[in-house]
């Protein structure tokens, strides 16, 4: 019995963890035009779209509709045995958590996205 209020609390702890009515997942594209706007998205879990293109055939960067751009770190690591330059020039979805402040990439300044998903929206064949 004692198991249980243990359990409780450990079920409390995990349901607070993230942030109140923020959707997991948010599509940004919408509501961002400056830089601020994208800093409300901090930290969280996220889908951009925009056309893509890369820095040093090695980080890959996304241009935002608003002309914003997100910088995805060593995307040439991320699709490792991919033609990924391929992409470029194209309108891609790119998933994952947005960091606005800090980039650990020295050729990187401004935002960055933990990449966990890309996808062509038009083709790149």
């Amino acid at each position: 019995m004692k198991a249980l209020p243990l359990l409780c609390l450990a079920g409390l702890a995990f349901a607070s963890c993230g942030t109140p009515g923020t959707p997991g997942n948010s599509a940004v594209n919408a509501e961002v035009r400056t830089r601020d706007d994208l800093d409300r998205y901090a930290g969280q879990d996220v889908a951009v779209e925009g056309i893509f293109d890369h820095l040093h055939a090695q980080h890959g960067k996304v241009t935002l509709d608003s002309g914003l751009v997100i910088f995805i770190p060593h995307f040439d690591r991320f699709r490792r045995g991919d033609d990924w330059l391929k992409y470029v020039g194209h309108r891609v979805r790119v998933e994952g958590i947005l960091h606005t402040y800090a980039s650990v990439v020295p050729e990187v300044s401004g935002p960055i996205i933990d990449v966990r998903h890309f996808e062509a929206i038009e083709s790149a064949e």
